[in-house]
C-alpha cells in the first residue's frame, strides 16, 4: 500500500532532508511548504509551493505551520546558493509538535 502525502515540509536543502521527495511529489502531487528559497524552485520542477520566511506561520487544512531559526548549515546542490535551515512547529488541535531540522525532539 503506497500512502498519498498532500503535504511535505521541507526544513532546509540538505540532500537527507530532500531524499526522495520529488520522486514521492511526483506520484501524489503534494503542496511543499518551505522556506522561501526552496519554494520558489519547487514550480521549476513542476509542483506547488507556499513559500515560508523564518517567523512566519499560515494555517492549512490540517493545522497551523510556523518556522523558528534553526542554527545549523543549509547548502544544497539543488540551487547554487545557501537556503536558510529552518525548525517547525506544527499545531494540530490541541498537539503541538515541535520539528527541529533533524528529528522531532518533543511533542507536548
Amino acid at each position: 500500500m503506497k500512502l498519498r502525502q498532500n503535504y511535505i515540509i521541507l526544513t532546509h536543502g540538505h540532500g537527507d532532508h530532500i531524499g526522495d521527495t520529488f520522486k514521492i511529489a511526483n506520484r501524489c502531487n503534494p503542496l511543499f511548504i518551505c522556506v522561501d528559497e526552496l519554494a520558489n524552485i519547487v514550480p521549476e520542477r513542476g509542483h506547488n509551493a507556499h513559500n515560508m520566511h523564518i517567523g512566519g506561520c499560515h494555517v492549512f487544512e490540517f493545522g497551523k505551520v510556523k518556522f523558528t531559526i534553526a542554527h545549523h548549515g543549509s547548502m544544497t546542490r539543488i540551487i547554487n546558493m545557501p537556503v536558510r535551515a529552518a525548525g517547525v512547529i506544527i499545531s494540530v488541535d490541541d498537539k503541538i509538535f515541535i520539528i527541529q531540522v533533524i528529528q522531532v525532539c518533543s511533542m507536548i
